[in-house]
């Protein structure tokens, strides 16, 4: 005795979900890069808001990393991530190699200390080295300071609450991009 089973639509749905699996890294790849910039347009307009004094490079500094995979430990998938953080972009090289970027055709270069390489228009030169300074706050005072009469800076916290404050924002973009990619099976 045999029973026949026939279910239709099965190679439809199929095809349907190797069409989701193709356009997922798409799509979240998508996603992750807006979120990331909408994130650090807010983490601007905070700093904006809070630092009144303005010194160094802090503004152009705040970035958003590319797209990628972050691999925790105990963890056997990675998961899918963006980063916004105070870039440290740097333009100088050392001489014979190429360090952390090198001057473009065309671009001037000064010769500093110990044979290093630097590009002549210093607005070239984009990133926040104080970045964890004001976000962290520290003491002031240097090498041979009075030990007693240390003071300390205040923490902005910019990055940790701006992150807060995305994480509803947050939710709810994965939720939508969750409902996108199951909109596909119906």
């Amino acid at each position: 005795m045999s029973v026949n089973i026939t279910v239709d639509g099965a190679k439809e749905a199929a095809a349907v979900m190797e069409k989701c699996a193709k356009d997922y890294k798409k799509k979240v790849n998508k996603t992750l890069r807006s979120e990331g910039t909408k994130l650090r347009k807010e983490v601007r307009d905070k700093a904006l808001k809070a630092i009144k004094i303005r010194t160094g490079n802090y503004m152009n500094g705040i970035s958003v990393q590319s797209p990628y995979k972050y691999y925790k430990e105990n963890q056997s998938e990675a998961n899918d991530s963006v980063k916004v953080y105070g870039s440290h972009k740097r333009t100088l090289i050392k001489a014979g190699k190429i360090g952390y970027g090198r001057p473009k055709k065309g671009k001037s270069v000064k010769y500093g200390k110990n044979g290093r390489v630097r590009y002549a228009n210093e607005h070239e030169a984009r990133g926040a080295f104080h970045t964890h300074l004001i976000e962290y706050g520290h003491k002031i005072g240097g090498f041979y300071a009075n030990k007693t009469d240390k003071k300390e800076t205040k923490a902005f916290k910019i990055y940790s609450e701006a992150g807060e404050a995305f994480s509803a924002r947050w939710q709810a973009a994965c939720e939508a991009l969750a409902a996108e990619l199951v909109k596909e099976f119906d």
